[in-house]
């Protein structure tokens, strides 16, 4: 009982300092002061185009600037393969490719550099491939003899003191494991070397 006696007090309370608030002179807002006056500021006059020059042209873009400059490799192995100089072609053709992977823009990441390198690839492709299958390309694969086959002829004479020598120390060294009985077998392909072979 006591807690709702408190806030009745409580409400008379908070009316009676609302009606207080609400009697008496009101004040009117002052009016805002109008803000400062702007300063005008005159700009110098832009001078002129000159009438017989026409607007300077932006940076060209360096993707384009590329792409330009392989196609133009293209066209120029194109026209040497057409003349039949297929190593000028091929040649033009590398320079082609070579433009557009030794740059410094990913031509993976650029979808106008990554279609214009596949392009170029396929069409070369084809291109050496027709000429392989017509049968006008000159033949890559030339024979070279391996270094080791100009060794396949020499015999070397066998010097029978080394050769009585080398048996006699054979026969004398002792080794840590037993080997058995030692003798020799020919070498396939160079009949001429002989080689110490365990015999159990």
């Amino acid at each position: 009982m006591r807690g709702i006696q408190r806030l009745i007090g409580l409400c008379f309370v908070v009316l009676a300092l609302a009606s207080c608030s609400g009697t008496g002179g009101r004040r009117t807002a002052a009016p805002d002061p109008p803000p400062p006056p702007v300063a005008s500021v005159e700009l110098p006059p832009q001078p002129a185009e000159p009438a017989g020059q026409p607007p300077a042209a932006p940076d060209p873009d360096p993707v384009e600037v590329l792409i330009t400059r392989a196609k133009a490799e293209y066209t120029a192995g194109l026209a040497e393969h057409r003349a039949g100089n297929l190593d000028r072609a091929r040649a033009a053709f590398d320079r082609a490719i070579g433009l557009l992977l030794r740059s410094n823009m990913e031509v993976k990441s650029d979808a106008r550099l990554n279609r214009t390198f596949e392009k170029l690839v396929e069409e070369i492709h084809n291109l050496e491939l027709a000429t392989v299958e017509s049968g006008d390309a000159p033949s890559e694969q030339r024979y070279e003899a391996a270094a080791i086959e100009s060794f396949a002829g020499l015999t070397f004479p066998v010097d029978p003191k080394v050769s009585e020598r080398v048996q006699a120390e054979l026969k004398t060294v002792q080794f840590d494991l037993p080997l058995g009985r030692l003798g020799t077998y020919r070498v396939p392909f160079y009949p001429h070397v002989s080689r110490m072979k365990l015999i159990k």
